[in-house]
């Protein structure tokens, strides 16, 4: 008997160490499921091996200690129920933050200038990462082929999840299996939570972005689906079917669903609302219902 497998690939920064944070991650997938469906709810619950954490950072921030993670701000957000992100503060970020985003999106160099933090250190950091400094983006990548490696020995399905950075990553290790190392892994489900794929940025740096044709693109993924929450500006460009249209048009994924609107993310931690945050992505209904959908598939 076979036994489904889900990888999560973090984004940027450094983590909690990673038991931690991969029992905090696992709460939150569950929480999301719990909010679709009970049944599955139960019977993902006492299968925590099903869920495998790559967890890049620590190879990535060597010289950073792991972060503190956000234990309190979890316990509560677990207990609150499913609300709406404040719309007031969504329309904010989306004029302010997007137009900074975008920016640095067009113009890379203008990243140091950028006055908002958040936003400088995501830009900066991918910058590093596809800059390949001291080969941490390999070691990233090794990484997470590793990962998936061990998941594929129980010969079940896979899903893979990555969140912001983490799904460049994915992307791009997804590529490498595909061209560089000739065993293109098949992926039942590729997951991007507020992901930067689509952005300018990010096409014209990631693997494959100067080849053509299928050498362009990863080519063992069967389903792509990419989640945007309302106001997460690091999601920028985030119609993945658009941007991604070739992959379609080559057959080398069988579609991409895309949801980036009306999607709430509403965790909210000691510095306030971040609709960017993994923990909310996971526990978001439409991540829940993606995850269900897939499972229900495997007992057809």
């Amino acid at each position: 008997m076979t036994t489904p497998r889900i990888v999560f690939v973090p984004g940027q920064n450094p983590k909690p160490e990673p038991g931690r944070h991969k029992q905090m991650l696992w709460r939150c997938l569950l929480e999301g499921i719990r909010r679709v469906d009970t049944h599955v709810f139960h019977q993902l619950r006492a299968q925590p091996e099903i869920f495998c954490l790559a967890d890049w950072n620590a190879d990535f921030y060597p010289d950073q200690p792991a972060a503190e993670p956000p234990q309190a701000a979890i316990d509560a957000f677990l207990r609150t129920p499913v609300s709406q992100a404040p719309a007031d503060q969504v329309q904010r970020s989306n004029r302010r933050m997007m137009l900074m985003f975008g920016l640095g999106d067009m113009f890379p160099g203008l990243a140091r200038r950028i006055p908002d933090p958040e936003i400088k250190n995501t830009l900066l950091e991918a910058l590093r990462y596809f800059e390949n400094h001291e080969g941490r983006a390999e070691q990233a990548r090794a990484h997470f082929r590793r990962v998936v490696l061990g998941a594929l020995e129980s010969r079940g399905p896979l899903l893979v999840i990555g969140h912001s950075l983490g799904a460049v990553i994915a992307f791009d290790g997804l590529w490498e299996s595909s061209h560089l190392y000739s065993d293109a892994w098949k992926v039942d489900v590729f997951m991007s939570l507020g992901s930067p794929l689509g952005s300018r940025f990010v096409r014209r740096r990631r693997l494959g972005a100067g080849q053509t044709d299928v050498a362009r693109y990863p080519t063992g993924i069967r389903r792509w689906v990419n989640i945007a929450a309302d106001g997460d500006h690091i999601a920028l460009n985030r119609r993945m079917g658009q941007h991604y249209q070739r992959m379609l048009e080559l057959g080398l994924v069988k579609n991409i669903t895309d949801h980036c609107s009306g999607v709430q993310n509403t965790f909210v931690d000691d510095e306030g609302w971040n609709p960017h945050r993994s923990y909310g992505y996971l526990c978001s209904p439409v991540t829940g219902g993606e995850i269900v959908a897939w499972l229900r598939e495997q007992d057809e």
